[in-house]
């Protein structure tokens, strides 16, 4: 990608793909056309793509963070406080 900035005010920014970019049009067309054909296949799983990633979260925080409290969906901290 090549990006040009024009001193103007707002900014002005224009991207291009370089020739180089260019080249991985043969790599993305098919891909492409791929997505197109199994879209529906991928709407109708995402409901269990998002849930499967939700409890990766879950464990994940959990073990690295064990004052997180899961049920309230946000840290509580325990914090013991000496005088």
């Amino acid at each position: 990608m090549n990006h040009t900035q024009y001193p103007s005010v707002p900014p002005r920014l224009v991207y291009a793909v370089t020739d180089v970019g260019m080249t991985l049009r043969g790599a993305l067309i098919p891909l492409h056309c791929w997505a197109v054909v199994i879209r529906q296949a991928i709407l109708e799983n995402l409901p269990k793509v998002r849930q499967a990633a939700i409890a990766d979260l879950e464990a994940i925080l959990r073990s690295a963070l064990p004052w997180w409290n899961m049920e309230r969906g946000f840290p509580t901290p325990k914090l013991t406080v000496t005088f």
